[in-house]
């Protein structure tokens, strides 16, 4: 299960086990700015946001490995559902 929100030109979107604990996600650094449009397209847009208008703020270490072997967004939902993802508004 997964839910996002906006608050204050934050997105903050959560992925459940299904105990309904919530893990927050590592804070990593992408060096690859085709990397981070993908996941931002992949996330954002299917759930109604401008992706050309958010940071990525967090992501996990095994998401990263995931997208830098040019696998599909669905390869790494179970690294989604271990934790919150957070965009930032650019504005």
């Amino acid at each position: 299960m997964a839910e996002a929100e906006e608050d204050n030109g934050v997105i903050q979107m959560r992925c459940y086990l299904p105990n309904q604990q919530s893990y927050l996600m590592r804070d990593i650094t992408l060096d690859s700015d085709t990397l981070v449009r993908q996941v931002k397209q992949d996330i954002l847009n299917p759930l109604g946001f401008n992706h050309e208008a958010y940071h990525i703020a967090v992501v996990t270490t095994d998401m990263l490995k995931h997208m830098e072997d040019n696998r599909p967004i669905t390869d790494y939902y179970e690294e989604l559902q271990k934790g919150t993802i957070k965009f930032v508004s650019k504005n």
